[in-house]
């Protein structure tokens, strides 16, 4: 198996050209993401299964996943399968709407729209298009240099493409074409919009069961069926996603660990640490650079 190199930071996660030519079972799970997903399939066929429907992905398909939207994705593997791969934080477009407030505008009218396609298949020409911005991206994040040129890079990079989308992809591209929707992803999209909504409150599984009208047996089982992972582990990471954010603010330690939801700055010291490999204030000192593999 052959995967690209990542290159990211706490505002972006970006992998050009990865390849794949075997998978793990634990790869299936329906997941959300806090970013921006623009997923562009090289190479593969399989399937996605995005707001209950079931959407077929083949060569030169490309995908858009709005912030915190349930999906799941199963490629045919092997054979290969190929695909270039960025997120982005929706916390970095905001930084840049004052500079950016046309192009901001447009991002926020397709994310906002509900009956806005975001599955397509590209010709050759919106094909090699894409791809040169793709690897345009990718030269300039692997040359060393700055942070902030690297960045100013990413959201050069989604503003141009949400701006040809618009304009040059939607008007021409072959939408996705969907089929029957499917009720067990209608169940856990309710529990992971609780969450998301209540993931920073203390919160009890009798709590989320009694709202959503679930056994508290049935959701458990069900969540961890779909998403790999616990109730409790899924709140933990997006408490910790979120504190890594609020690290790069003027709030103390302990005001991140009130606000994200932990017990105490205690714990979240201990929780933190688990995860990246360093406390919190190091982390906000530039002294942890560690890969962190993709959601």
């Amino acid at each position: 198996m052959i995967v690209a190199r990542a290159l990211e930071n706490e505002l972006y996660f970006f992998q050009y050209l990865s390849t794949r030519d075997e998978m793990s079972e634990s790869a299936y799970y329906f997941h959300t993401h806090q970013g921006i997903e623009i997923l562009y399939v090289y190479e593969g066929s399989g399937q996605v299964i995005l707001d209950d429907r079931f959407y077929a992905v083949h060569p030169r398909t490309l995908l858009i996943f709005k912030p915190f939207q349930l999906h799941y994705i199963r490629m045919d593997v092997p054979p290969k399968y190929t695909c270039s791969l960025i997120k982005v934080k929706p916390i970095f477009m905001e930084q840049c709407a004052s500079v950016f407030p046309q192009c901001h505008d447009l991002i926020s009218g397709f994310l906002n729209d509900d009956g806005s396609s975001q599955i397509f298949g590209l010709n050759e020409a919106q094909h090699a298009q894409l791809h040169e911005k793709f690897r345009n991206l990718n030269d300039i994040l692997q040359t060393p240099g700055s942070r902030q040129l690297q960045e100013e890079a990413v959201i050069l990079f989604l503003f141009t493409f949400f701006v040809n989308l618009v304009t040059t992809v939607m008007p021409n591209a072959e939408a996705g074409k969907p089929v029957k929707p499917l009720r067990t992803t209608q169940h856990i999209g309710s529990i992971l919009k609780w969450i998301d909504a209540h993931y920073k409150e203390r919160y009890t599984l009798d709590r989320l069961a009694e709202e959503l009208h679930f056994s508290v047996s049935y959701m458990s089982k069900l969540f961890r069926r779909q998403t790999g992972k616990s109730i409790h582990e899924y709140i933990t990471e997006k408490r910790l996603d979120q504190a890594r954010l609020l690290l790069h603010t003027p709030k103390s330690v302990e005001a991140i660990s009130e606000e994200t939801g932990f017990h105490s700055p205690s714990h979240f010291i201990r929780t933190f640490k688990a995860k990246y490999g360093v406390p919190p204030h190091q982390y906000r000192l530039g002294a942890a650079k560690r890969y962190v593999p993709p959601e």
